[in-house]
């Protein structure tokens, strides 16, 4: 079994939701082939891309190659999906212009007290267990507000609308009359926003997890990493959530909701538990731990012979790959 160096938010959300993917992917002597990137799972990274780009030209002024479109484009975006991705990349972020969101955080980050950080790797130990996290973005508020940002995109592909998370501030569309009619609560906050200020800054009163649980799990990690106190809620963790409606024939209609909140002293407190919890597993072997160790023991032979069947790159091998994962 092989031992990895940290954990990250997605891994500890894959021990937490498949103990068995968890020990294929990160534990197996032999792990399996990474699954492939898919469309959907692209277009975030493309559209990300255009986003850091543009907003380290502006905030920083020079071309640094490492924040360039084509060097972040090809590097988050697999080649089987960069002809789809290219073009529904730029159609996201041109929805994102329309919607106002990006001339928001441009406003907001123009008034950083130092220049931005974006697309960056961090590690760190938190309370004993090593962490790795890339932060979309970080920048400091004149008024001395610790922002972590991200962007996500969802439902893109999907053949069904999808929602914005609650307790958003504002809600725009990212289309104009010729394309369709606003959409019901068009610039307006989410029924049950209250807003409150903090630190100079105007945020949510509930808390992220609330809105979005992994979001508050992934913010709260990178905060960490970048040196905020475990259980500190002075930090401002804020979220631009891209949502799709479908459209037969055509690209989905897409809405922007914004986020700015804190997260609480209990769930971090929870979460570092969390994460201890995993990263004991990993240090002791027993990652099967409502078995007993030799039966733990017995589990891990079984997944590390299937690897082998899992790392044919046959075809047939890929397909097989999928299926059993489930994917």
């Amino acid at each position: 079994m092989r031992k990895p160096k940290f954990l990250s938010p997605s891994s500890l959300g894959k021990f937490e939701e498949s103990r068995d993917e968890f020990y294929l992917m990160y534990l197996a002597d032999n792990r399996p082939p990474k699954i492939p990137q898919n469309n959907a799972m692209s277009v975030g990274s493309a559209f990300d891309s255009y986003c850091k780009a543009e907003l380290y030209h502006r905030t920083h002024g020079d071309d640094n190659p490492k924040y360039t479109f084509d060097y972040l484009f090809t590097r988050s975006v697999e080649p089987q999906n960069r002809d789809f991705a290219f073009g529904a990349g730029r159609y996201i972020f041109d929805s994102y212009i329309k919607s106002g969101a990006f001339g928001t955080l441009d406003g907001l980050i123009a008034e950083s007290a130092q220049a931005p950080q974006f697309e960056f790797e961090i590690e760190g130990v938190v309370e004993g267990v090593p962490l790795l996290g890339k932060p979309d973005c970080r920048f400091f508020h004149k008024s001395g507000a610790h922002i972590v940002f991200d962007w996500k995109v969802n439902g893109f592909c999907s053949k069904y609308a999808t929602s914005p998370c609650k307790f958003y501030s504002l809600v725009t569309d990212g289309w104009g009359p010729e394309q369709a009619k606003p959409s019901r609560g068009c610039s307006k906050p989410h029924p049950e926003y209250r807003e409150l200020e903090h630190l100079g800054v105007k945020i949510g009163e509930a808390f992220l997890e609330a809105s979005n649980m992994e979001w508050a799990d992934q913010l709260t990690t990178y905060g960490w990493m970048l040196g905020e106190p475990v259980g500190d809620e002075n930090v401002i963790m804020a979220v631009h959530q891209i949502v799709a409606k479908p459209v037969e024939g055509g690209s989905p209609l897409l809405r922007v909701a914004q986020f700015a909140s804190r997260v609480s002293n209990q769930w971090q407190r929870t979460l570092v538990s969390r994460y201890q919890a995993a990263w004991r597993a990993v240090e002791t072997g027993h990652v099967f731990n409502d078995l007993s160790k030799e039966d733990n023991d017995g589990k891990c032979e079984l997944l590390d012979q299937q690897t082998i069947t899992l790392k044919d790159d046959s075809a047939f091998g890929r397909y097989v790959n999928e299926i059993v994962r489930g994917n």
